[in-house]
């Protein structure tokens, strides 16, 4: 995502990741005016039901958003087929970005 409107809810096109064992997962966004949510990631193996990940177990957790800041999540051994990001909207307006990069071992 390039340049997403932060100033409501927000969801990426889904990545596969099939046959990827480690996902990395940056999310950088600019406070146009008191900002604040939560970036969250969610899975699927079938492409079509999507379900939240519990980020408590990585070592990155949830991207609290305040202010102009980033946030990078790295998922170890993967088991879905699929992943997307989701911006969940509490106040304010800005914009974000988010990367994917992924490899196999």
């Amino acid at each position: 995502m390039t340049d997403g409107d932060l100033s409501g809810n927000l969801t990426t096109a889904e990545v596969s990741v099939r046959y990827l064992d480690n996902v990395a997962i940056q999310a950088v966004w600019v406070d146009g005016g008191s900002l604040s949510g939560e970036f969250k990631i969610d899975g699927s193996v079938d492409g079509t039901n999507f379900e939240e990940l519990d980020l408590s177990t990585t070592t990155a957790g949830v991207a609290t958003v305040t202010g102009s800041d980033q946030h990078l999540i790295e998922l170890i051994n993967v088991s879905y087929d699929r992943i997307r990001v989701r911006f969940v909207f509490s106040a304010g307006a800005g914009t974000g970005q988010v990367h994917v990069m992924a490899k196999s071992n």
